[in-house]
């Protein structure tokens, strides 16, 4: 019998087209070397970024109401601004509802009632829905004198410090209720917290949810 023998060509360098270069590798895909401990290598923990995993603090201007002629009618030209703009947002001045037939000019102008900074602390991965309790400031540099008997009106919070001239961003919750300040507490005593201070338990809900993400270092 005669076997039937297949071959294949070899070429060299010399033979055919020019040889393409190996690609090289793109700087965003150079691995990342991370310096963990012995247990965790070889896992998500040391190729891969983990991130929302702090508190994200939040705040907004708010209109305390329902004060016994404890609060103040003067405030800042640029702050006046934001609280026209958030109460007409949030309804005041409607035809029906809780301010209804007052324009915010007139609400901010009568002294039971107070420009408040309201501020807070989200939890990491909190989802929509979730309350948490917020802290009440009289504005500074008027003269409230007291919180003590107001009620919070609906404040949109958003993401950092508030600011007259921030940018315009989405609100990430909302924040209303009776303002608490302990009763048993003497202002008069070393490092009581005045009558400008209070908080709302359980007053905030988280309107947009803040996420816990893990991206790979190199996809």
């Amino acid at each position: 019998m005669c076997a039937l023998a297949l071959t294949v060509p070899l070429c060299g360098a010399g033979c055919g087209g020019p040889v393409k270069p190996p690609p090289r590798a793109r700087q965003s895909d150079a691995l990342v070397v991370r310096d963990v401990p012995s247990i965790l290598r070889d896992t998500l923990a040391a190729q891969a970024t983990l991130s929302g995993t702090t508190p994200t603090l939040i705040s907004g201007y708010g209109l305390v109401v329902g004060l016994d002629g404890t609060g103040s009618a003067e405030l800042p030209g640029a702050v006046r601004a934001v609280m026209e703009r958030e109460m007409t947002i949030m309804g005041v001045g409607r035809e029906t509802g809780a301010f209804a037939g007052i324009t915010p000019t007139e609400l901010l102008g009568d002294r039971n009632t107070a420009v408040v900074i309201v501020s807070a602390a989200i939890a990491p991965g909190a989802p929509v829905g979730t309350l948490f309790d917020v802290s009440i400031d009289a504005l500074p540099g008027t003269s409230t004198s007291s919180l003590q008997g107001g009620r919070l009106y609906t404040t949109r919070l958003f993401r950092g410090v508030i600011r007259p001239a921030a940018p315009a961003t989405e609100p990430l919750a909302e924040a209303n209720g009776q303002i608490f300040i302990n009763p048993y507490a003497d202002p008069a005593e070393p490092g009581a917290l005045p009558q400008t201070r209070g908080r709302v338990l359980n007053g905030g809900v988280v309107s947009q949810p803040l996420r816990i993400t893990l991206s790979l270092d190199a996809p």
